[in-house]
């Protein structure tokens, strides 16, 4: 479950006649192009010898998604399970595929194909409620007929099927196994229809590695940005852990709260009480649907999107250690958000959760959660802010500890264990050799020494809002009013004011796209008794984007 980061407000620089100008590329018309999808194979077992005309299905070409009016051939195979053979050409032995329920219905005719009569398009088939006719002259008991029929896509655009069955013509149907064939008519550009699912209409799009359906009110550079990093998200998942996603991930995107509200109930079938908190979170992963829930609406301003990342990753521990399994919410929390900070561009991320969570263990007395206290998700999303968003800070650095200690690969270890049936601690003790608790007790010392000197301040040089600097002032007092200057080589200072949290920290942005400027930046932060200064170099800009600096008639941007 990701919370979405609370962040100071990125502060602006006002240059005299500044321009801050975003290079547009300019798209290509995009064509249509058809495409099949994998073939299905058919279920293990079948019964073969029952008496009479019989069939069992024995697998099919993948489903199509066709440009309007192209055309494509299904193939589908069936054993004879029977006792009786079937004969080409003999009347009531000849095994035909004829339209079924619930569409287009049982003898009904298909606007997918037919024989061009009763409103039938003429594909071929040999009849307009026939599909095909067996290809051998004889097929006998135990063999396979591969029985292949041509579809036309409609010129609509949208998504149709053709639910068909065999039969002995002129006998009697025989096994209903439910087949069928979607076939998506693409728009004219390519990309495919909006489908309704749960009541809420999505947009539907195939990456390499997963299917994503976002709402159709999300706008379509936000739908790419989404869809441009989940492949990437899934490959460094995967590569840190070892472990493959059993199948594609499925994601659903929401544009606003109500939407997701009413979406995580009909979807996720959660509870109307369940769904209003779910959907105040950036998003979260339901073992039951097997799917991922996302909230572009608390999450549309984040800079790098790191949502799908961090639940991608519960994902994958749900699936090592078992759906039903429940995990301490530190460890399934913390690295969670451990994979958000491999994401490009999150430093300032990762920054301001370590030095918060240091800051806090540096505290007499410490201000950290107990981790023995941060084990029941129930409680974890109970808790109110700031300590709500802390939680993700904290339980980052342990699960951090615990890589550092066992490695990824011990990491999962601790997930199979689980899924063998022992509890967390049991699995810990085995990979370990230690309690859970002897690490939950040494825990809040190691963090405080990660940091060599308290009070300090510590620099990003990107931000929730692509390139800039963000700062980090960490081990002060908390509630402590602090005076900040940021000094750029050859301009003007800038003084601001903050406060401190109540992890005695207190942090901010200042970006390119505010207008401040490429350089050396000095940020030098006092609380009138102690002062701690820091140096780093903005040295370039986000790819694609150029930037013009005017000044004033002393040179200076103007604050």
């Amino acid at each position: 479950m990701a919370r979405r980061f609370a962040l100071p407000i990125l502060m602006s620089l006002a240059l005299a006649g500044a321009a801050l100008v975003a290079a547009e590329p300019v798209a290509a018309a995009a064509t249509c192009t058809s495409s099949i999808g994998p073939g299905i194979p058919p279920p293990a077992g079948a019964t073969f010898g029952t008496e009479g005309f019989h069939a069992a299905w024995y697998g099919q070409s993948g489903y199509m998604s066709l440009c309007a009016s192209a055309e494509s051939t299904a193939t589908v195979a069936y054993y004879n399970t029977g006792t009786r053979g079937w004969v080409l050409g003999k009347l009531g032995e000849t095994a035909y595929l004829g339209t079924t329920n619930p569409t287009p219905g049982q003898d009904q005719p298909s606007t997918l194909g037919g024989d061009g009569t009763n409103g039938s398009p003429a594909t071929g088939w040999p009849r307009y409620n026939r599909l095909a006719i067996q290809p051998a002259p004889y097929v006998g008991p135990g063999q396979v007929a591969w029985f292949q029929f041509k579809v036309r896509a409609p010129l609509t655009p949208g998504r149709y099927r053709i639910a068909l069955r065999p039969l002995i013509e002129g006998a009697q149907w025989m096994e209903d196994y439910g087949v069928f064939w979607n076939v998506t008519v693409l728009n004219p550009d390519g990309t495919q229809p909006p489908i309704s699912i749960g009541g809420l209409n999505f947009n539907p799009a195939s990456t390499t590695r997963a299917d994503v359906y976002t709402e159709l009110a999300i706008s379509r550079i936000d739908t790419s940005a989404v869809l441009a990093v989940v492949d990437a998200d899934i490959a460094r998942i995967e590569a840190d852990f070892g472990r493959s996603f059993a199948g594609r991930p499925i994601l659903y995107v929401f544009a606003s709260q109500a939407s997701a509200t009413f979406g995580i109930q009909t979807i996720a079938l959660q509870t109307t009480v369940e769904a209003v908190e779910l959907a105040k979170f950036g998003g979260f992963y339901d073992p039951v649907s097997g799917s991922v829930f996302l909230n572009w609406a608390n999450v549309s301003g984040d800079r790098p999107i790191t949502v799908a990342r961090h639940e991608l990753t519960h994902m994958l521990f749900q699936q090592i250690a078992g759906r039903s399994v429940e995990l301490p919410a530190w460890f399934n929390e913390g690295n969670a958000r451990l994979e958000e900070l491999t994401a490009p561009g999150s430093t300032w991320l990762a920054n301001a959760g370590h030095y918060t969570a240091a800051s806090a263990a540096a505290q007499v007395p410490s201000s950290l959660v107990g981790l023995t206290d941060l084990v029941s998700e129930v409680v974890w999303k109970a808790r109110a802010e700031p300590l709500l968003s802390f939680e993700y800070d904290e339980a980052a650095e342990a699960a951090r500890f615990v890589r550092q200690d066992l490695g990824p690969a011990g990491t999962v270890r601790l997930l199979d264990l689980m899924r063998q049936g022992q509890s967390f601690d049991a699995a810990f003790q085995t990979v370990t050799g230690k309690a859970s608790l002897a690490f939950a007790v040494a825990f809040p010392p190691r963090l405080k020494a990660t940091v060599a000197t308290y009070p300090g301040v510590a620099l990003a040089t990107d931000t929730r809002a692509g390139p800039g600097v963000t700062y980090i002032a960490y081990g002060f007092a908390p509630s402590t009013s602090l005076n900040v200057t940021i000094s750029v080589a050859g301009y003007q200072s800038v003084t601001i004011t903050g406060a401190t949290d109540p992890f005695g920290v207190s942090w901010n942005s200042v970006t390119v796209a505010n207008g401040w400027p490429l350089g050396s930046y000095t940020i030098t932060v006092t609380d009138g008794v102690r002062t701690v200064t820091s140096t780093t170099m903005l040295s370039a800009v986000a790819p694609g984007r150029t930037m013009a600096i005017a000044r004033s008639a002393s040179g200076a941007p103007v604050a």
